[in-house]
């Protein structure tokens, strides 16, 4: 499937083209791949047979090495929905409404129920390689990001000469929470 897209699109948008072209195709479930993430072909096999084990579940989380600062580094605490059962239930896929949220349609009653009211577990054993803040180009394009997404809030920020990437100790004062265990490849 490939169609050219008009400018401007958002995020959630340009994911909802494909997805509705596989909605079409009645695929049972979908796993959705950020450009930034590597899932091996084991990752992909872990999600499929934990997909067809658990068939009351409506979106899966995968938990990723999620890189930080260059591609020695990595953090575990990124946990996100990344495999979407189309049918479950009563309630029909029917696209994503912001980032990687999506909403569920009653298929009687047309009733639309957001994903998080929705049952979810988390895929053991597929880990997957994240590398969003491994780059620091990239990952200063993130933050702006979400700083203009979540009121100002995000949990990484820069230097001054925009060289490195570190935590925003700031950020987890405001939040009374503390920055993630960095761990280091072997």
């Amino acid at each position: 499937f490939f169609q050219v897209l008009k400018p401007g699109l958002t995020e959630h948008e340009v994911k909802n083209v494909g997805f509705s072209w596989l909605l079409q195709k009645n695929v049972h479930g979908i796993i959705l791949c950020g450009t930034d993430e590597i899932f091996s072909a084991d990752n992909i096999n872990t999600l499929i047979n934990y997909f067809k084990k658990e068939p009351l579940i409506a979106y899966f989380k995968v938990q990723f090495k999620n890189y930080v600062f260059d591609k020695k580094h990595y953090v575990l605490d990124f946990v996100v929905q990344r495999m979407y059962r189309v049918n479950v239930g009563r309630w029909k896929f029917s696209g994503f409404y912001w980032d990687d949220d999506s909403i569920y349609t009653d298929v009687h009653t047309k009733e639309q129920i957001n994903f998080l009211n929705l049952p979810s577990k988390t895929v053991p054993n597929c880990l997957v390689p994240h590398y969003t803040w491994s780059d620091v180009k990239r990952s200063i394009d993130k933050i702006n990001y979400q700083r203009k997404h979540f009121n100002g809030k995000c949990s990484y920020t820069y230097n001054e000469e925009k060289t490195k990437i570190i935590f925003d100790n700031e950020y987890f004062k405001k939040t009374n929470t503390t920055p993630p265990e960095v761990f280091e490849e072997t």
